[in-house]
C-alpha cells in the first residue's frame, strides 16, 4: 500500500512516496547512503529492517524508483519451489542502474530468475520520459498512468483509488504539473470522516507510517524521510535529510507531461 507522485522540472524532478503498512510490521529505518564494497554506484533509501529490502531509492547517477503492491488483480499462487522473493529486494538489484531504460533492463532480467507478488514500479531520471511498469505475477506490462500519480490500497482497492484521484484533482490546479509544493501538502491529506482513504491514511490494521521525499538537481541527490506518529489524527514527526553528489552530470529534459 502506497502512494507516489512526482514534479518533474528543468533542474530534475522531485518524488514523494507515502508508505502505508500494517502496524504490526517492524519500523523502517530511515534513508542511509549506501556504498557499495567495489566501485560503483552510491544510493540511498529507507531500509526493512524484517526483509532488508526497501520501498524507493535514489542513486547518484540522479535515478529513482518507487514500488507499490498491486491488489486488484488476481494474486498468483506460490511457485513449487523457492516461494516468492522480496519486492524489496527487487528494488535493491536496480540501484546500480545509470538511468531510466537500464533499470528498466535490469528489472526484465530480474523477473526471468525470480518469482515476484504483483506490483507497479515507477523509474525516474532526469533525462527521459518516466517508465512505469505492472507485474501481475506473470507477465510485464507497460502501463504509464494519465496524471504523475499513482496510489494502491489493500482495502477495497479501487474504490480508494478513485477517492484518493479526487483528492489529487482538489489539490492540484494543473494535474499534469503539479508544483513540489502542492504535492508536498497532498501527501499531508486526511480526512478525518475518511481516515482508511486519506492518502495520509490511518485503519485499525495499518496506516501510512512514513513520507519520503526525493529530490534531484544537476548537483546532488536528496532525501528527507518523515516518520508518520501512530496518532489519531496521524502526525508526521521531524523531517530528515541526507545527501548524496550527483555522479552523473547531464543536461536535464524539460519537463514533460504524463501520457
Amino acid at each position: 500500500m502506497c502512494t507516489v507522485s512526482w514534479q518533474r522540472s528543468e533542474a530534475g524532478y522531485t518524488l514523494f512516496v507515502n508508505r502505508d503498512e500494517q502496524r504490526t510490521r517492524v519500523i523502517a529505518e530511515p534513508p542511509d547512503p549506501v556504498c557499495p564494497p567495489a566501485p560503483g554506484m552510491v544510493w540511498i533509501a529507507p531500509r526493512d529492517p524484517e526483509g532488508g529490502g526497501t520501498w524507493a531509492f535514489a542513486n547518484g547517477a540522479g535515478l529513482s524508483a518507487a514500488i507499490l503492491n498491486l491488489y486488484n488483480t488476481s494474486q498468483p499462487p506460490p511457485p513449487k519451489e523457492g516461494g516468492f522473493r522480496s519486492r524489496g529486494l527487487l528494488l535493491r538489484d536496480l540501484t546500480s542502474a545509470s538511468n531510466a531504460p537500464a533499470c528498466a533492463e535490469l528489472l526484465r532480467a530480474s523477473l526471468t530468475h525470480n518469482a515476484y507478488r504483483p506490483f507497479l514500479l515507477l523509474i525516474l531520471d532526469p533525462d527521459h520520459p518516466p517508465i512505469f511498469r505492472q507485474w501481475d505475477g506473470k507477465a510485464l506490462t507497460r502501463k504509464l498512468p494519465h496524471y504523475p500519480f499513482v496510489t494502491t490500497s489493500s482495502y477495497q482497492p479501487s474504490a480508494v483509488a478513485k477517492l484518493r484521484l479526487k483528492a489529487y484533482f482538489r489539490h492540484i490546479a494543473r494535474p499534469l504539473a503539479p508544483t513540489e509544493a502542492e504535492l508536498s501538502h497532498l501527501h499531508l491529506w486526511h480526512d478525518p470522516r475518511s481516515p482508511e482513504t486519506s492518502i495520509l491514511m490511518s485503519r485499525s490494521d495499518a496506516r501510512t507510517v512514513s513520507i519520503l521525499r526525493f529530490s534531484v538537481d544537476a548537483d546532488s541527490v536528496r532525501a528527507t524521510y518523515r516518520a508518520v506518529l501512530p496518532e489519531t489524527p496521524p502526525r508526521p514527526g521531524a523531517p530528515g535529510t541526507v545527501r548524496i553528489p550527483r555522479t552523473t552530470r547531464t543536461k536535464s529534459m524539460p519537463p514533460e507531461p504524463v501520457t
